[in-house]
């Protein structure tokens, strides 16, 4: 008899990378059903399945929007993943998730990858989402957002082979693939971690035959770390894309950075900051994003005031919310919110709503 369990910290990581655009092959999705059955047979052990949920329904009222003042407003997500099937020296990792398009819903395979071991080399073939900066990935307390999950800076789709050589806290790799709209892709990656696993650095090369906006070569070079004790976490990222000089695209560059840190004074407390700049394609206007909350449980119960500023181009939006948890377990919480968002074009919109985050491993 299977048990069911709370999934662990390893696989809500692994489903909560995903790509910002939905791969609409849903043949692929069936046939990776298929093997997914086929190995699971062959193997004879019980499949690692991990199911999510994630919801956010809010109503919106907006003074300026004349005989439209109130609005309705729903997002969800349900996802399927298998995480770290093992048979041998094969692997499988494996990740579904439904696209909600008005009254229909739509399986989409988002993440893919088996791989072969054998001592210290590693032979990979997936199809997965790619791209650098993620927000909110040390924040438990953040209020679901359908982009929570997307790169901000040159997100795309890799679809190829890698090889990769490990020793010790030591694995460097390459990959070799691409996609439609970007073309070839050639990545280079090497990362490293200490004895305790605290800290973490990991650095990448990469190469497209197409950037995304300008459809013209860039190299993207990429450099992040990650720090981990019992009171402190930072994630910090940098990456920086290089357009060399090719018929109407001049050469220029443009970069992001990013700190997240979260911070636990007490067993009941957590702070949260992050901020962030990127300069956009195509007229290089940076857009800069800061955040910080604070969150406080009480029993199985918790209250987060927070704060978020955007700017782009001498303009600026800037919100504040509020949000009540109920907290079952870890990972499991179900939660109401109000926000309220300003600018120059909307003196005030105020939203009232309903949350919930739940996942199970089986």
């Amino acid at each position: 008899m299977k048990s069911t369990k709370l999934f662990s910290p390893k696989q809500l990581s692994f489903l909560r990378r995903q790509e910002s655009s939905p791969c609409k092959h849903h043949t692929l999705f069936l046939i990776s059903l298929f093997i997914l059955s086929i190995f699971s047979s062959v193997s004879a052990l019980q499949i690692p399945l991990v199911i999510t949920w994630d919801s956010s329904n809010n109503a919106s009222y907006t003074e300026v929007q004349t005989d439209k003042e109130m609005s309705w407003n729903e997002y969800y997500r349900i996802g399927i993943a298998v995480d770290s099937l093992v048979y041998k020296q094969a692997e499988l990792r494996f990740h579904a998730q439904n696209r909600a398009n008005f009254l229909k819903n739509y399986i989409e395979l988002k993440d893919i990858q088996f791989t072969y071991r054998m001592d210290n080399w590693s032979a990979s073939a997936s199809s997965k989402p790619i791209g650098y900066g993620l927000r909110e990935t040390l924040n438990p307390y953040h209020l679901i957002s359908p982009a929570k999950d997307d790169y901000m800076f040159q997100a795309s789709r890799f679809n190829g082979l890698g090889l990769a050589y490990s020793k010790g806290e030591t694995t460097v790799g390459i990959s070799l693939g691409g996609n439609v709209q970007n073309q070839s892709i050639t990545s280079l990656d090497a990362a490293w971690e200490n004895p305790d696993h605290s800290l973490q650095l990991s650095f990448t090369q990469e190469t497209r035959a197409m950037d995304t906006f300008w459809r013209t070569p860039v190299s993207i070079s990429a450099a992040s770390v990650n720090w981990n004790t019992k009171s402190v976490q930072l994630h910090s990222e940098l990456a920086l894309s290089y357009y060399p000089k090719h018929g109407l695209t001049n050469e220029h560059f443009s970069t992001l950075s990013q700190l997240e840190l979260g911070i636990k004074p007490t067993l009941r407390s957590f702070i949260y900051v992050n901020a962030e700049s990127m300069q956009l394609e195509p007229k290089q206007n940076a857009l800069q994003h800061f955040q910080t909350s604070f969150s406080y449980d009480i029993a199985s119960f918790s209250l987060t005031p927070g704060f978020t500023l955007d700017t782009y181009d001498k303009q600026s939006t800037h919100s504040y919310h509020f949000l009540a948890e109920w907290r079952m377990a870890k990972s499991q919480r179900l939660g109401i919110f109000y926000r309220l968002e300003q600018n120059s074009i909307i003196k005030s919109r105020h939203l009232f709503g309903l949350q919930a985050e739940l996942s199970y491993g089986i």
